[in-house]
Order: structure tokens, then C-alpha cells, then sequence
């Protein structure tokens, strides 16, 4: 199911478009329960519970409170609707930007987009993309659904057209809270020597199926178990050798020592005639 039916546009050109979701945190499904001492099951409800009345509440009549003082500055729900966007799905590119000038701690979702075939210009559609792909580029815009106002990126990679929602500004965490001066940390030769002899023979191209999460297949399995649908066994990960936290050098030369060295290669030796026109090995024992 498309998240959004809208229309890309720059300039005088259109390109009608549906966004799909490209990536979503998985989900355990499990809820909060009570199991009874006679083996049956029920599901908590959660309750509006005001303790001052001492009484539930229907989420209708419940406002929204922002904490200030000892009490709270109160919004209601048609003052809150009244600040809500209006649903706008014309994407309009304000300006285009290089693609590696984007700091990736400003993504935020992402999307696939697809061509409207019932409405849309497949030619159209290829134009931005080989444009966007030829100079690099990927265009800045927005929309807004679902009472929300998106920030986004366009950008083409390969064949396909993906956009991104943003961070803004005020949302990104300042640094400078956490930062201290490198130039006061002096590394010797042989550390960055080895440093870069370790980080290099790491180096791979990126593959997104070995990034896994442990904890959620291990969840999995149990319910597996659980529902008795399969069957799963656990492994422990090898334990590693340490050493003293606070001796780089030693951590480095432990790495280097650490690293998978190549297997010997062998040849096979070919077969050399004799001058009586019998076949030994080179090397074999009398």
C-alpha cells in the first residue's frame, strides 16, 4: 500500500508518483498479558486513568498538557488540529544540492518511488532520474500527510528514485557538549602504522545481509519454540583474548597478531620421465 500518492515537480515538469516504504523497524507483536494460575490467557487494557478523580476516562474527553511550573499549559484537540498542516502532495524542488554534502545523521525515513503508470510520463520520469544521476545531485522539497510535514531529499540511485524525509536543524543534538580536543592526543608512527595496516586489511564492500540483530532472532526463536512451529539452536560467539584497556600499542599488535593468516598454497607436481621411460613424482622417497 502506497504511503503517499503525489507528484514530483521542478519547473515545468510533472511526475506523478506513489511512495512505498523502503525500510521499517521490525516488530515483536507481542502485548501485555496476564496468565491465569488455570493456564488461560488474558490481554491487559490499558486505562485513562485520572488519579486525582479516581476514575477512567474516555481518550475524547482528554486533553493535551504541556509541563510548566508546578502545572501544565493545556491544549485541546481542535486548538492542536487547528496547527496541523492540510494534506499537500505536490513535491516541489526548491533547490537541488550535491548528494555527499548531505550528512546522514539528517535522514530519517525512507521511501521508494514509483511511476504513476495511470498518470504519469515514463520519459518524464527517466529524465529526472538520468539528470539527477549524470550530475549528482538530489533535489530538496516537501510534503505534508497525515497532519505532518515531511522534509525531503529526491535522490536517484541506479535506476530507481528513493527520497528520504530530514531531520530538521532543531531536531539534530548539538556536539559540541561531548567534544574535546584531538590535538592534545598524540599518536606515534608505529601506532598509526599499525593502525592503518589493521583498518585496511578490514576494509570489504559493504553488505547489508551480514547486519543482524541478535537479540530480535533470538526472540523469534523463542517464540518459534513457543508456537513449536521450527525448531532453532544457539550458537555462543568465539570469545577474544584482551588486553589491558589502556595500552593502545599492545591493542594493535594483538589485532595484527589476531588476523587470519593466508593458507600455504601447493602444487601439484607434475609427473617427470625417467630414461627408462618410467614415471616417478619429483620428489618422492626410493
Amino acid at each position: 500500500m502506497a504511503f503517499l500518492n503525489g507528484t514530483i515537480r521542478f519547473n515545468m515538469v510533472s511526475i506523478p508518483v506513489k511512495l512505498y516504504s523502503a525500510a521499517r523497524e521490525e516488530n515483536s507483536g507481542l502485548n501485555l498479558v496476564h496468565a491465569h494460575a488455570d493456564g488461560t490467557v488474558t490481554k491487559i487494557e490499558q486505562k485513562n486513568y485520572c488519579p486525582t478523580c479516581k476514575e477512567n476516562f474516555e481518550y475524547a474527553l482528554l486533553q493535551r498538557g504541556l509541563p510548566q511550573g508546578n502545572g501544565f499549559v493545556v491544549l485541546t484537540t481542535d486548538e492542536i488540529a487547528r496547527t496541523k498542516p492540510k494534506h499537500a502532495p505536490l513535491m516541489e524542488i526548491t533547490q537541488t544540492v550535491g548528494v555527499d554534502e548531505i550528512d546522514p545523521i539528517y535522514f530519517n525515513l525512507s521511501y521508494y518511488v514509483r511511476m504513476d503508470p495511470k498518470a504519469g510520463d515514463k520519459k518524464a520520469f527517466a529524465f529526472f532520474v538520468k539528470m539527477l544521476n549524470g550530475l549528482g545531485l538530489a533535489g530538496i522539497s516537501s510534503f505534508a500527510t497525515r497532519g505532518k510535514q515531511h522534509n525531503i531529499i529526491i535522490r536517484a540511485v541506479g535506476n530507481e528514485l528513493m527520497i528520504h524525509t530530514l531531520f530538521t536543524a532543531d531536531e539534530v543534538r548539538a556536539t559540541d557538549d561531548h567534544k574535546f580536543n584531538l590535538d592534545e592526543i598524540v599518536l606515534s608512527e608505529p601506532e598509526i602504522k599499525l593502525g592503518k595496516m589493521l583498518l585496511q586489511s578490514m576494509k570489504a564492500k559493504f553488505d547489508p545481509s551480514v547486519l543482524k540483530d541478535e537479540g530480535a532472532d533470538a526472540l523469534k526463536a523463542l517464540i518459534a519454540s513457543k508456537t513449536e512451529t521450527t525448531a532453532t539452536g544457539e550458537t555462543s560467539a568465539p570469545s577474544q583474548s584482551t588486553v589491558a584497556s589502556n595500552d593502545l600499542m599492545a591493542q594493535l599488535q594483538a589485532s595484527i597478531g589476531a588476523l587470519k593468516k593466508p593458507e600455504p598454497t601447493v602444487t601439484e607436481e607434475k609427473p617427470k620421465k625417467t630414461k627408462r621411460g618410467k614415471m616417478t613424482l619429483v620428489g618422492a622417497g626410493a
